[in-house]
């Protein structure tokens, strides 16, 4: 059974990073990569992965090097966590994390290839084509492709005008990640109607009965 991710960030890395559910408790974390089968899930559902990779990724799912894969996906999601969550500034945390993202975006660039692009533009009476395109060629079908369509990404929301948009969802027991689009950088949780409607519940309860425990609980990140 396939599972299914919500997606609230409002960009795939930030989807990945809130795949490890409750990072920050009080309940203990809870992983939703559980299997590479996860993981090719999420970059599907994503939109990272188009129709042929899919295909590819299935039939990586069974070859011996899904596990290590699945790994290494979960490294990159941890460097990329203590980045975006290391509010403190500079430390060695921070420079380790840079390392290992470095490392997984170089890996992910060299396993791009150029090929010429399906997009044809007859110039004259020739229908050959004139541009290149970046591709993952003969390594579309490797048991890797996720890492590394992950990791493409990453290196594409890091070195973009949109990091300062990148928030925390203010739920203490959620801290998910999101990319606040609004116009005055408004938004304040992951989702509105989890997490905002929680803590509206909450606060209503406390003024009604002061010293009552908290309303409320995150709805199911799977099904």
């Amino acid at each position: 059974m396939s599972r299914t991710f919500q997606l609230s960030g409002g960009h795939p890395v930030l989807d990945f990073v809130n795949t490890l559910d409750y990072r920050f408790g009080p309940p203990p974390p809870v992983e939703l990569l559980t299997s590479y089968a996860d993981l090719s899930d999420f970059v599907r559902q994503s939109g990272l992965a188009d129709e042929r990779m899919e295909a590819a990724l299935r039939d990586a799912a069974r070859m011996p090097a899904a596990a290590a894969a699945l790994r290494t996906a979960r490294e990159l999601r941890e460097a990329l966590a203590i980045w975006f969550y290391a509010v403190d500034g500079p430390g060695p945390d921070r420079a380790a994390a840079i390392r290992t993202l470095q490392r997984r975006f170089l890996d992910a660039d060299r396993h791009r290839e150029l090929a010429p692009s399906l997009d044809r533009t007859p110039v004259g009476e020739s229908s050959a084509p004139l541009r290149l395109a970046w591709t993952w060629g003969r390594f579309g079908s490797h048991p890797r492709l996720p890492v590394w369509l992950l990791a493409h990404a990453a290196a594409g929301l890091l070195t973009s005008e949109h990091t300062d948009r990148i928030h925390q969802c203010k739920s203490a027991d959620c801290r998910w990640l999101f990319l606040d689009m609004s116009r005055n950088h408004s938004r304040r949780w992951c989702d509105m109607k989890l997490c905002g409607n929680r803590m509206k519940a909450r606060r209503h309860q406390q003024r009604l009965k002061p010293g009552s425990s908290p309303a409320g609980s995150r709805a199911p990140s799977t099904n």
